[in-house]
């Protein structure tokens, strides 16, 4: 996980509800982190706009437009925070984060998160994992197979994080995939537990002792990886947006 204790961000908030406005105020991630602890539904709500004042932390520099004002959507406050803290970092200001949670299609990562950003109007940064296990059938229903990752312990396993937005060029759509992908093994669950992460006590990547849960920081998550090519512009693929779906759907079994 990366840590978000060291840099304060300041936030300005407003709803379009109420008249409700949060000014001169400072936040530090790390308040944002423990509020997210102790309570049960998500920091940010589809009505609530949150400004982050950029500060010049890393050299790398968008070279697309990226670099204007973007948006997140994610029902994971985890993966909220994670998302909030790249941004800042790589001084990309953040106009809102939603908590869309958009029910998913059975096809492949691609074709995954490419119907997730295609259901969003322009810039709404869209994120989903997937874990390929030797020898079995895991993928993009991850999140159903959670309790089941006992049964692969000691299995070779690819994780991998697909970030997507869509954007409209001329009279053209399309949308822009990048990817951050780690090799590994899964392992006994080892680590502290973490609420929205539970594979990261699982996935030990190659190259380290200990899994994603006990190192936390960047350097292994693939989602710091798929943001830094977004931020340099470095695509996966780029493809016509996918917003109708005829086939299956994902559903717990």
């Amino acid at each position: 996980m990366i840590n978000c204790f060291k840099k304060g961000v300041k936030l300005k908030a407003h709803t379009s509800s109420k008249n409700f406005f949060l000014s001169n105020k400072f936040f530090s991630l790390r308040s944002i982190f423990f509020s997210s602890l102790f309570i049960s539904t998500p920091i940010f709500s589809n009505s609530l706009q949150t400004k982050v004042s950029p500060r010049k932390i890393d050299q790398i520099k968008p070279i697309f437009n990226l670099e204007g004002p973007v948006r997140i959507n994610s029902g994971n406050p985890k993966k909220q925070l994670q998302m909030m803290a790249l941004a800042y970092q790589h001084d990309i200001p953040i106009e809102s984060i939603t908590t869309k949670d958009l029910k998913e299609i059975d096809s492949t990562a691609l074709n995954v998160i490419v119907h997730k950003a295609s259901q969003f109007s322009d810039k709404v940064i869209v994120s989903d994992s997937s874990l390929d296990v030797e020898g079995a059938k895991v993928g993009v229903n991850l999140k159903w197979m959670i309790s089941k990752l006992d049964r692969f312990v000691g299995k070779k396993a690819t994780l991998t994080t697909l970030l997507a937005y869509k954007e409209k060029t001329g009279t053209n759509e399309q949308v822009l995939v990048f990817r951050g992908q780690r090799k590994g093994v899964l392992v006994s669950p080892r680590g502290p537990s973490q609420k929205g992460c539970p594979l990261n006590r699982y996935f030990q990547p190659n190259g380290s002792c200990k899994t994603l849960a006990e190192r936390g920081g960047r350097e292994f998550d693939p989602t710091n990886i798929a943001f830094k090519d977004m931020v340099r512009g470095k695509t996966f693929k780029v493809t016509v947006p996918l917003k109708a779906w005829s086939g299956p759907w994902q559903k717990e079994s």
